[in-house]
């Protein structure tokens, strides 16, 4: 029940995530209603209920039978398995220890969602978006280690639970960084040395090995699959950060999924 739960809540925050992810592109204020990108008209509050109403409406605006993007209905039910997977492997109603991470990650993998597809679609990462994802990180980190000072006895020492976090996202950052300066931003762009420093962060370290190979093995395969299908040429542009992103995601996630996996993660 409580899976179900997060999942619902998980499509509404879709929702507006693919409001943020379309006002990001066009600069429009998030106040405004939202409405068709074709006939200028606003959408209904029935024909704006998370995947129901893009399935009623057989992928069409209502008024201009435009069809309605994919992305819609995509974003709202992958954020909705995020927010399920953090609900069923993270969330435990009978440990008050679960919120704060429950929260964090509900908070973080909504900024993934956004940037994941704004780059996916523009070739750009949203700096808006990096600055107040390292923003809570970094206040989830502080308050991890506030309450990991506050809950130790003193007899050993200061317990530094966010060291490993902040030495791996100052260490990705930096190696992200050669690899601009190496190939003066052929290879990866100065929004991916941002986000590298948040994906150590949020990894810590080993962590953020893993995330890194995931995150590389991903964008290989990606881009030889592209190459394959004639979509991609061997000199084109790859976005990266959808591969950072599923890296965290995977690094977060998998490990809590099946705990083994905690004990490999660690090498």
């Amino acid at each position: 029940m409580i899976t179900i739960l997060f999942f619902l809540f998980g499509i509404i925050i879709g929702s507006f995530l693919n409001v943020v992810i379309c006002r990001l592109q066009t600069e429009e204020t998030l106040l405004g209603r939202s409405h068709c990108t074709k006939c200028e008209k606003r959408i209904a509050w029935y024909d704006n209920v998370p995947l129901l109403s893009f399935l009623i409406l057989r992928g069409k605006c209502r008024n201009c039978t435009d069809e309605i993007s994919w992305q819609y209905p995509l974003v709202e039910f992958w954020t909705g398995i995020l927010f399920a997977l953090v609900g069923q492997f993270i969330f435990s109603p009978t440990d008050p220890t679960s919120f704060l991470p429950t929260i964090f990650y509900l908070g973080l993998f909504s900024m993934l969602v956004v940037i994941f597809v704004h780059d996916l679609l523009t070739m750009y990462i949203p700096m808006i978006m990096i600055w107040i994802a390292l923003s809570w990180t970094a206040a989830y980190l502080a308050l991890s280690q506030w309450l990991a000072y506050s809950q130790s006895s003193g007899m050993d020492g200061i317990p530094l639970v966010s060291l490993p976090y902040i030495f791996a996202g100052v260490g990705a950052g930096i190696f992200f960084w050669l690899l601009v300066w190496v190939s003066h931003e052929t290879w990866m762009g100065m929004g991916d040395v941002y986000l590298a420093l948040l994906v150590g962060l949020v990894t810590g370290w080993p962590g953020v090995l893993w995330a890194m190979t995931f995150s590389f093995g991903l964008g290989a395969a990606g881009g030889l699959t592209l190459i394959a299908l004639g979509k991609k040429g061997m000199k084109s542009q790859v976005p990266f950060a959808p591969f950072l992103v599923l890296g965290v995601i995977i690094v977060a996630l998998l490990p809590k999924m099946f705990p083994i996996l905690q004990y490999v993660m660690m090498f």
